[in-house]
Formats: structure tokens, C-alpha cells, sequence
């Protein structure tokens, strides 16, 4: 079944007339799914939650085990969201956890909620929000910098180091204008040592992350643009990707119990319960079709979330309900898979039918996830361009099933046929597919040119950047005063991701910027040298 869409320029009436007409032929039948296995969109991080010590009940290594581990049982995340606490006597709290979850291959990546004291700004009237002082700016980026460090020695290499959570909901935390963050991302961000994530506003707010994309040197100092999706913001970021950022989604929470203290989150029924987490795989399911790299849960153990805290039934440190849910995305959609792009189903009754699909371009292993959130069962038909042959193995969970295995689906041809129950989530997850093409290489979808590791450094360092098409690329390094002084890439360039070394050994120490330019897309960044 194929579909067309034209553009008729009618009466709205009579357009509505002829929309309703086809929905309701169509109703009764099975739905097509395509899949256009060559058609790319974002390259996926992992799916995770968070762990801030400072709030949240401690990690066991078992319970670590237990969310960042693969197979039966296990949640498969791969990416965990540390706080900053102001005083570092107590980042050594969470470090048991973030070493065991890093051993187990997590991205870690680390938030601050509140400044030290002593680089707050002086109130002028008591009830001011809390703000870093501009004049201490370089000493707040030394302590980001010293938490990095203190991580990394031990053993911990932090994936990227976060400005502020928050910075546009200042009432119980410290608070930043859009102005100030981007000069101190202008001229402080290189000196911290790491990827830097930015703004993690409330609610994805552009009036904060746009300044900073807008802003050239703010944007080379800036990989990864968080932000929450509390009431808004879980939509695509044009302007992200047109700069080469990533885009993670980094914290939500969904809590029934919340704001309505008077019923206790076991009062509630099963079925009110599961509605929620079906609600909260619409966001996730959004998160991907709109871009996002990266989806990371509010509090990884807590009552409400995937792994239990020994409150309202929900025991200690085992896996709940919402967790192997959610596991349907984590367990089996892994780090550096493709998006690859979707249509349909369309039409009425299958309005909350939602799928994504994914392939590993190593393996050639392609994950489908089907969410059918509506109140019947729902026939559709996965069409698969140049599928020739797969065997998927499936996945369900229900209300009152998790991740169950369910038979496998033999597929020769390019499509197959298979019946979503209601209210439940569905992963299919194939063997090396048979496609009538050789390869599904990993190509990004953006120009990009990351922060070199490490920074600082004393001689060596690495470079990593990435251009969607074969291209004449130049990669240069230039001092303070705008001299060359290395040409690290001078050529042509294939499509893909790349890694270049430097060797500073001739070079004092100082600050110098390393340019990409590659078919009219110009990078920047920044690197220290310190001897």
C-alpha cells in the first residue's frame, strides 16, 4: 500500500470533506510502516538517568550493574548524568557509582545546581536570585575544571562538563542571564578541560541556547546543547544542527504523586500508572524523531522511576515497571546507532501508533521501536527498503509483561506483517540484515569539529571532526596573534569521522585556535598549552 500527498488548493471545507473520506477507508486495514534504510538522520549517544548524590538515595555497584548492564534482567543504559556539589570534599559521594557505571562503557557528563558561595554575586535585596559574580568567572570555571580533573584522576573520563542546570529557573538554584552565559562561554569555556554542555534550560528555551549559537566563538566553545522538556521544547532544533551541535535531552520526570500529596503514589492503580509510562515513551519516542542525540531520565533510583527506593511498594533497588519500559529503547538501541527515517502509519485510529527505527552501521543490525498507545490492537505492515532477508527477534512490554521475548519474525522479502497489542511498547531487533546494497556506512549528517583531548595539554593532543560529504578539508592551528603555525589536514576527505593527532613539542605555551574549513563550512575551537 502506497501513499501519495498532494498539495490541493481548495475550499478548507471541501479539503476536510476529502481528508475524512480517505481516513475512513483506510481504517479498517493494515497500516504501512516504511523504513528507508538509506536515508540518515542523527547519530544516538544513549538513553540514561541521573545520579546526584547530593538528592538522591545512594547506588549500589549491584543496582549499578543492574541499569547499566546488557542482557535479561538488565536496563542497557549508557549514559548517566552526575551533580557538581559546590563543595568538593563531597564529590568523592558519587564516585563509586560513576567509576563502576564508566567501567560498564557509560557516557558520564556532569551538572552543577549550585556555585560555591564565595563566587556569588553580592545581593542587593534579599530576595535577589543567586548569580556568579562576572568578576569570579575564571575562578568558577576552575572549579568545573577541578571537578573534571578530580574525576579523571580517578578514573572517571567525563564525557562532557555542564555550565549551570537550569540557569533560567533560578528560584531554589543559581541562576544566569543568556548575556553572562555566553561570555563566559566566550571566555572561559576552553579553560575547564572538556566538552561543555549548554544552556540545560527548563524547558529547551532558544531564547537561551539561540545567543549562544548565534555567537561564533560562544558556538566553537559549546559541543552539546541541552536542555529539559518541562511543559515544551521537545521539538527539533534546526539551528543546532545547521552549527554541527549535538542536541540531549536531559532531564524529565513524570510523577503522578507529584503536587498531589493527599495520594500516595501506591493509591494509585496499575493501569493509572502504566498510562503515565506510556506517556513518558511519547517523549522519548518525540526526542528521537526530533534529533535529539541523547535522552536522559530524571533520578535513576526513586519510586517513580526505574530502579526502586524501597518506598510505596516499589523495593529497593529493583527494576520497576517504567524501567523496563524504558529499557526497550536503552537495552537494545546502543551508542552510535543511525536513526534511519520512518513514515506513517497514518490515518484514524493509528494517531498514536509511533515508530522509530535504527541500524547499527558496524553490524548492520537494525533495532524497530513500536509504540501503540492506543486502546485496540493494531495491524501493520514494516515495509523495509532493499531488505532481501532478516530474522528480528521481539520484545514486549505490556502492563503485565517485561520484555518479554516473544517468537521471532522471519522476514524474506522486504516486508512482513505483525499485530502491536494495545498499550504497549514493541522492539524488534534483527540479525546482519541482507540488504540489496553493500553497506550502511555511518555518515554524519553535519559539518563538526570537536574539542581536543585533552585540553590542556603539555604536547600531544587529539582532534576529532566530521563532514557529511567527501570534501577538500584544511585543518589548521594559529597563536593569539592569528599566525599559522601547524597544518594538521590539507586534502581531500571522505565522508565520515575523523581523528587527527598534533604534536605541540615546538610550541610555547599559550592559547591557540585550530580552524576547519571544508566546502565553505568554516569550525573554530580553542586548545591551552601548557609546558
Amino acid at each position: 500500500m502506497k501513499y501519495q500527498i498532494r498539495t490541493v488548493l481548495k475550499p478548507h471545507a471541501f479539503v476536510f470533506g476529502i481528508v475524512l473520506l480517505f481516513i475512513t477507508a483506510t481504517d479498517a486495514r493494515a497500516q504501512d510502516i516504511e523504513v528507508y534504510t538509506d536515508s540518515t538522520a542523527q547519530v544516538i549517544r544513549g538513553f540514561g538517568a541521573a545520579f546526584i548524590e547530593f538528592w538522591q538515595p545512594d547506588l549500589t555497584a549491584e543496582q549499578v550493574e543492574t541499569a547499566f548492564g546488557l542482557g535479561d534482567g538488565k536496563l542497557g543504559f549508557s549514559v548517566l548524568r552526575l551533580g557538581i556539589n559546590p563543595n568538593p570534599n563531597q564529590w568523592s559521594e558519587n564516585l563509586e557509582a560513576a567509576q563502576k557505571a564508566s567501567e560498564l562503557g557509560a557516557l558520564i557528563f556532569a551538572t552543577p545546581w549550585n556555585a560555591p558561595q564565595d563566587l556569588l554575586k553580592a545581593k542587593i535585596n534579599a530576595g535577589d536570585p543567586d548569580t556568579v559574580d562576572v568578576n569570579k568567572y575564571d575562578a568558577y570555571a576552575q572549579h568545573l575544571r577541578d571537578f573534571n580533573t578530580f574525576m579523571e584522576n580517578n578514573g572517571v573520563n567525563m564525557h562532557a562538563i555542564s555550565i549551570q542546570n537550569e540557569p533560567d529557573f533560578a528560584e531554589s538554584w543559581t541562576g544566569w542571564s543568556s548575556e553572562n552565559m555566553v561570555q563566559f562561554l566566550r571566555d572561559h569555556a576552553p579553560s575547564i578541560g572538556a566538552r561543555i554542555m549548554a544552556p540545560e534550560s527548563f524547558q529547551f528555551r532558544k531564547d537561551f541556547s539561540d545567543p549562544i549559537l548565534n555567537d561564533s566563538l560562544a558556538a566553537a566553545h559549546t559541543d552539546i546543547i541541552g536542555g529539559h522538556i518541562y511543559g515544551g521544547g521537545n521539538s527539533s532544533y534546526p539551528l543546532a544542527e545547521e552549527k554541527g551541535k549535538e542536541v540531549w535531552m536531559t532531564e524529565y520526570l513524570l510523577n503522578l504523586n507529584t503536587g498531589n500529596i493527599s495520594t500516595p503514589w501506591d493509591e494509585f492503580t496499575d493501569e493509572e500508572r502504566w498510562e503515565e509510562t506510556m506517556e513518558m515513551l511519547r517523549t522519548v519516542h518525540t526526542s528521537m524523531k526530533s534529533n535529539m542525540n541523547a535522552y536522559v531520565w530524571w533520578y535513576l533510583k526513586r519510586y517513580y522511576s526505574f530502579l526502586g527506593d524501597g518506598q510505596f511498594r516499589e523495593a529497593e533497588g529493583r527494576v520497576t515497571k517504567r524501567g523496563y519500559a524504558f529499557s526497550q529503547f536503552s537495552r537494545f538501541v546502543r551508542p552510535n546507532d543511525v536513526r534511519i527515517h520512518t513514515f506513517g502509519p497514518i490515518g484514524r485510529g493509528f494517531l498514536r501508533v509511533n515508530v522509530t527505527a535504527y541500524t547499527d552501521p558496524q553490524t548492520q543490525k537494525m533495532v524497530l521501536v513500536a509504540i501503540n498507545d492506543e486502546s485496540t490492537e493494531k495491524e501493520v505492515n514494516f515495509i523495509v527498503d532493499d531488505l532481501t532477508s532478516a530474522t528480528f527477534n521481539r520484545y514486549i512490554t505490556s502492563i503485565n509483561q517485561d520484555v518479554e521475548r516473544l517468537d521471532d519474525v522471519v522476514v524474506s522479502g522486504s516486508t512482513f506483517s505483525v499485530t502491536l497489542p494495545p498499550q504497549t511498547i514493541t522492539t524488534f531487533v534483527s540479525d546482519a540484515i541482507s540488504v540489496s546494497s553493500d553497506v550502511l556506512p555511518e555518515i554524519p549528517v553535519n559539518y563538526g569539529l570537536e574539542q581536543s583531548y585533552p585540553n590542556p595539554s603539555n604536547q600531544h593532543t587529539l582532534i576529532n571532526y566530521q563532514v557529511p560529504t567527501g570534501a577538500a578539508v584544511s585543518l589548521k592551528v594559529f597563536d593569539v596573534l592569528g599566525r599559522e603555525v601547524a597544518t594538521l589536514v590539507d586534502g581531500h576527505v571522505t565522508a565520515g569521522y575523523h581523528q587527527v593527532a598534533f604534536d605541540a613539542a615546538d610550541l610555547a605555551s599559550g592559547v591557540y585556535h585550530y580552524v576547519l574549513n571544508a566546502d565553505g563550512h568554516t569550525l573554530a575551537r580553542q586548545m591551552l598549552l601548557i609546558r
